[in-house]
C-alpha cells in the first residue's frame, strides 16, 4: 500500500472539495505496536485467554492459525519486520527487541513455532514493532495542509510497574520527533506552521473550547522549547526516555516543568 499515499490524499481533497469536513492525524514512526496475538485469526481469539491457549495448544489447531501467521508475515514483509517486546519472563527476556529472525537464529526454531511457544509461555501478553511503513508516507501526510501529527500512544511511567513495559515510542517522543526529526532535520514545513499543526488546528478539529491558542481567557497551556535542540530520545529497545529540548511547560497557566525538571505542580484537568 505504499504507493498509495498520494491517491489517499487526493480523495481526501476532493472530498473536501464537495464540501465534507475530513481531515487526517499521523504519528511520526514507520512501525505499529500491537499484541503477539494479532498472529492469531481474529475468531481464534474470541472467548477467554484460557479459551484462545487451549487453541494454541492444540497440534491441529496451531496448524490452521499457523497459515495465518505466515501469511501475516508474509504481508509485513518477512519477519525481520517483526520486533518482539514485552515478555515477563526472565528467561525470554533476551528476546526483546529482536525480530523473529534473530529470535529463531537464538533458538533454532522457525517463526511461527518461536511465535506460539512465546504466547503460550506468555500467557498471550508479549507484544511486537512492526516495521511496515514508509518514511516518504510519513513526510507525505505530516507535511499535508490538512495533516496533523499525533502520537496513538497511552500514558506510561518509566517507575513503577509500568516502567516494566515494552511500549511504542511514540508515547513518549511523538512531538519532539516530529518538531527535531521532520520539522528541524527534514523541514516538512515551516517551524510556525508544524506549531499550528500541533495546537489550533487539533484543537479546532475537535471543538476543545479555549484551547490551541495563546490569548486572551483561554488555557495558558505552554510549551517552551528550543527549536535547536528538541528532539525524541525514547527508542524501540529503550522506550521510558523523557526528551531533549524541552525548557518549560506551563499547564492551565501553573508552572509545571522549569528549566527541563517538574516542579511537582499537577495542574491537568479532565477535558
Amino acid at each position: 500500500n505504499w504507493h498509495k499515499g498520494p491517491a489517499m490524499l487526493k480523495l481526501i481533497e476532493e472530498a473536501r472539495a464537495e464540501g465534507i469536513d475530513v481531515a487526517f492525524d499521523r504519528y511520526p514512526y514507520i512501525a505499529f505496536s500491537t499484541g503477539l496475538n494479532s498472529f492469531i485469526p481474529l475468531a481464534d481469539r474470541q472467548g477467554s485467554n484460557e479459551e484462545v491457549l487451549a487453541r494454541l495448544i492444540d497440534e491441529k489447531k496451531a496448524a490452521e492459525i499457523g497459515k495465518y501467521a505466515e501469511s501475516r508475515f508474509k504481508r509485513l514483509g518477512g519477519p525481520q519486520n517483526v520486533v518482539v517486546v514485552g515478555f515477563q519472563l526472565p528467561e525470554n527476556k533476551k528476546f526483546i527487541g529482536k525480530n523473529l529472525v534473530e529470535c529463531c537464529e537464538m533458538t533454532g526454531m522457525e517463526p511461527w513455532p518461536f511465535v506460539r511457544k512465546m504466547l503460550i509461555d506468555e500467557k498471550l501478553y508479549p507484544d511486537i514493532i512492526g516495521f511496515a511503513m514508509h518514511e516518504d508516507n510519513v513526510r507525505l501526510f505530516l507535511s499535508h495542509p490538512l495533516g496533523m501529527p499525533a502520537s496513538d500512544g497511552s500514558v506510561y511511567s518509566p517507575e513503577g510497574p509500568l516502567g516494566e513495559t515494552m511500549p511504542h515510542p511514540r508515547s513518549y517522543g511523538s512531538f519532539t520527533r516530529f518538531f527535531g526529526k521532520y520539522v528541524r532535520e527534514d523541514k516538512i514545513c515551516d517551524l510556525s506552521t508544524a506549531v499550528h499543526k500541533a495546537t489550533a488546528l487539533p484543537a479546532s478539529r475537535l471543538h476543545l473550547k479555549e484551547r490551541g491558542l495563546l490569548v486572551p481567557n483561554y488555557a495558558a497551556d505552554i510549551v517552551v522549547f528550543n527549536p535547536e535542540t528538541i528532539i525524541d530520545l525514547s527508542s524501540f529497545v529503550d522506550p521510558h526516555k523523557f526528551n531533549a529540548g524541552i525548557e518549560h511547560v506551563f499547564v492551565n497557566g501553573v508552572w509545571t516543568i522549569k528549566d527541563g525538571a517538574h516542579t511537582g505542580e499537577l495542574a491537568g484537568q479532565v477535558i
